[in-house]
């Protein structure tokens, strides 16, 4: 329940890579082998289940068996269908206005953008929506060494240019804004395509935001993060500053899948049958320097008799 009415859920998420036969596949047959996998994948919660609702975006796939025609890759996935009681119903896409904010990257001129906030990117929520925050990076802009005198300058950029630039600092500010524009008090990066910057103080919210939100973020790695931080927002050495946060991330570290084999277990040395058979030698190192000039104690041991 969600503010008195009923909200879906997910339960689970599953995919899996297309094999080089069937990226060759038309759309229909991918649909189709999409929804034979899902179902082979979560037969735990579907087999003997009364009946299984699954939506698609193909409303072709409403009639997949009442075909006159099928292929024999059409019946190899329907035999498995078969084993649940399951229907499938169309929904268009146009009304998957979760999936299209977080798919689409620009909307035509006039459309309306009906979702809740509760699943709205909350990078999107900050760009669009969140005066008072855009204000506090207004006031942030003084606070930093690079964008300070980048603004000041170009705040009067008409007195400026009457006056004659004779010392260093001020040929490298003016060097320097040429790289930047400034509209309605928010300072933009040219080269990186108009990208809003971000003052020191409020950059670790943005990463936090962009790195554990709830789409698009879920605490992905460096390169993903820096990737959507960066689409939007820009400060020098990003990348830097996106790899500090997450290396002190105690969700990430305690998620994250490790790609290196287990360890094998510890395989116990054998025990010697004799004196002197085996020797361990061990050393104590960086002591404190003895009067002879020695930092290291040597240790040797007989295993068998110690």
């Amino acid at each position: 329940m969600f503010e008195g009415r009923l909200v879906e859920r997910p339960l689970g998420y599953f995919s899996r890579k297309l094999h080089a036969v069937e990226v060759r596949y038309p759309a229909y047959d991918r649909e189709l082998l999409a929804i034979s996998a899902n179902l082979e994948h979560w037969a735990c919660y579907v087999h003997g289940r009364k009946r299984t609702t699954i939506y698609t975006d193909p409303a072709s796939l409403q009639h997949n068996l009442v075909q006159n025609k099928l292929t024999s890759r059409h019946w190899r996935h329907l035999d498995r269908l078969q084993q649940h009681d399951y229907e499938v119903k169309y929904f268009p896409g146009a009304a998957n206005v979760v999936a299209d904010a977080v798919s689409r990257s620009a909307y035509t001129q006039g459309e309306q953008l009906k979702v809740d906030l509760q699943y709205l990117n909350v990078i999107e929520m900050r760009v669009s929506a969140s005066t008072e925050w855009l204000n506090d990076v207004r006031k942030r802009y003084e606070e930093v060494t690079i964008f300070g005198p980048v603004i000041e300058y170009l705040s009067n950029s008409d007195e400026n240019e009457d006056k004659k630039t004779s010392s260093k600092q001020s040929r490298r500010v003016k060097e320097r804004a040429k790289s930047y524009t400034l509209e309605e008090g928010l300072l933009y990066h040219k080269p990186s395509r108009g990208r809003l910057c971000i003052p020191k103080f409020l950059r670790t919210d943005v990463i936090q935001e962009a790195h554990g939100a709830i789409l698009g973020g879920g605490h992905s790695g460096i390169a993903k993060t820096a990737a959507a931080v960066g689409s939007r927002y820009y400060w020098p050495k990003l990348s830097d500053s996106v790899a500090e946060w997450i290396a002190g991330c105690d969700v990430r570290h305690r998620i994250k899948h490790k790609n290196a084999r287990l360890y094998g277990l510890l395989q116990a040395l054998p025990i010697p049958l004799e004196r002197v058979e085996r020797v361990n030698i061990d050393f104590v190192t960086k002591l404190p320097t003895s009067e002879a000039g020695y930092d290291a104690v040597a240790t040797i041991i007989d295993p068998l008799t110690k």
